[in-house]
């Protein structure tokens, strides 16, 4: 039992009610993460005292960190003039406008707190990150401006980096070496650190990284971090020998025996895989869909079905779980995968309503901003680059263009969807109103392709094409829906193959794997995004 939790309870057992022990308790809670009962006892505060200032904002905290923007806004608007003096009120607010992808809104909110306090961290960190998101070129001076009032901020560190490297600096990841030297067990700096050397070619890309995972074996968040980073460079074994060592020095973790143990089946290890996971928590659901993997491995689709049935129930929505089992129906001959996957309207190709004018100005955009020289680390395209950021809220005029003409294509997709089914992981939000989240790019070049993979964070998952080998009139570079990738075993032809074409739009299940067929020459520039239910 939490000693700080208890020591409120007998408080408040002795003055019931006492709205300064609630709050105090609420912000107790926030900092363990409790973000649904820090949100409970905030209005229980505000219940009684609706304009106190302090609960207001621990609200906003905790709405926040559930994903409730549109809450925060709401809650504060009746309280802009009580709050007039108070940055950490507007940089709430500008957090909250900035997670609805408001920029504007949001930059104004951060403007309103620096003007309260010139120095304010999250305000100059926020106004910075803004700035690097909508693709500005201040976004370096800003990070800088920061770095010399907040000098160690590791999040502004990181930031100037990126912002340096956005910006074409071939020394972007300098300021960065300095701060990981000093601190080599600071994750986020290694991991930032490794993929600008991953993306930038550089052969020797994990040295720091790799150098403090010796070092500090007993870091197991340094270790699964170091072992994700390399399987996401494809280095499946050099990852599960990373946490072999590591497991020496911190035997009998289950996230490191987990991660292992899923490396190791990636490779076809199947036998050294099934050691590990029998060393896992038997009910946990990631162990669960490790099994249905090593069942479908193989061969053996009714008992991976027999796994991931209960998991169906627990989590209604998760998409791994959901992809899976459309695989193990179709093996199964299952008719419920024709309803989970198969219904008329889940899939389809759809023309974007532009002008010849407009197709050239999207395309010499896309063109224009691809400047990494490499794949990014931990994604699924093959000898191509892919932008950071959210596409979507660049502040060029091109970018607002073509959110706005993909907006209207995804509104009249989601109108012809089949019927609302509360049973079905995607059509149970049919009568909600659909939400872009993430957008980037990917330039593909000659024998470039993406290899089968699922979205886990949306319901649907989308591809725009703006340039095509040979101009699209091929058959090199399709859209294969539906293909489970390789390290299943599994022999499945796609659900659907499709032939893109210039200005238009593929949208399909985010459940559904989904790659492409290589090209010999010439190049392939997409828009893609996820979408969510509002």
């Amino acid at each position: 039992m939490d000693s700080a939790i208890v020591t409120f309870g007998s408080a408040l057992d002795r003055a019931p009610g006492d709205l300064n022990i609630i709050s105090d308790l609420g912000y107790t809670l926030l900092a363990r993460l409790r973000y649904a009962d820090a949100l409970t006892a905030f209005n229980a505060v505000l219940e009684k005292d609706p304009s106190r200032l302090i609960a207001l904002k621990g609200a906003g905290r905790a709405l926040l960190a559930l994903g409730r923007s549109k809450n925060v806004l709401t809650l504060f608007a009746p309280h802009e003039k009580a709050a007039e003096k108070d940055a950490a009120y507007w940089n709430l607010r500008a957090a909250a406008e900035e997670q609805l992808d408001n920029l504007e809104q949001s930059q104004s909110a951060f403007a309103r707190a620096l003007a309260i306090e010139p120095r304010d961290r999250d305000a100059l960190l926020g106004q910075a990150r803004l700035a690097l998101a909508s693709g500005r070129d201040q976004a370096t001076d800003l990070y800088k401006a920061g770095l010399a009032i907040h000098t160690n901020d590791r999040d502004m560190v990181i930031g100037y980096a990126e912002a340096l490297e956005a910006g074409g600096d071939a020394d972007a990841a300098t300021e960065l070496v300095k701060h990981v030297h000093k601190n080599p067990e600071w994750v986020e700096g290694q991991a930032v650190l490794m993929r600008l050397r991953f993306e930038a070619g550089d052969p020797d890309y994990d040295r720091d990284i790799a150098s403090a995972a010796k070092i500090y074996p007993g870091n197991i968040v340094l270790q699964d971090r170091y072992a994700a980073l390399l399987a996401g460079a494809g280095e499946n074994l050099k990852a599960a020998e990373t946490l072999a060592h590591a497991r020496q020095a911190s035997p009998g973790q289950p996230v490191l025996i987990l991660r292992e143990a899923t490396y190791r089946a990636a490779i076809g290890e199947l036998d050294s895989a099934d050691e590990l996971i029998n060393c896992l928590p038997v009910d946990a659901p990631e162990v669960q869909k490790l099994k249905a993997r090593q069942f479908l491995r193989r061969g053996d689709a009714s008992q991976a079905d027999s796994i991931l049935g209960p998991l169906r129930s627990a989590a209604d929505t998760d998409v791994e779980t959901w992809a899976l089992t459309g695989i193990t129906w179709r093996l199964l001959d299952d008719d419920r995968a024709e309803w989970l996957h198969g219904q008329h309207g889940l899939i389809a190709l759809r023309a974007i309503e532009l002008d010849p004018a407009e197709l050239d100005q999207i395309q010499a955009f896309l063109q224009r901003i691809h400047m990494t020289q490499n794949h990014p680390i931990g994604q699924s395209l093959r000898s191509g680059t892919q932008t950071r950021g959210r596409l979507f809220i660049r502040h060029e005029r091109e970018a607002k263009m073509l959110a706005k003409k993909i907006r209207s294509a995804v509104i009249d997709h989601w109108n012809a969807l089949p019927k609302h089914d509360q049973r079905h992981p995607l059509l149970q939000f049919r009568d909600r109103q659909p939400r872009i989240t993430g957008s980037w790019s990917v330039r593909l070049l000659g024998s470039g392709f993406h290899v089968p993979h699922i979205h886990p964070e949306g319901i649907f998952s989308s591809a725009s094409y703006w340039m095509l080998p040979d101009g699209g009139n091929g058959t090199e570079g399709q859209l294969e829906i539906g293909r489970p990738p390789s390290d299943l075993n599994v022999d499945l032809e796609p659900v659907i193959t499709l032939s893109p074409k210039i200005g238009h739009l593929a949208l399909f299940p985010s459940s559904l794997y989904h790659g492409t067929t290589k090209f010999t020459s010439g190049e392939r520039i997409t828009a893609a995004f996820d979408l969510v239910a509002e």
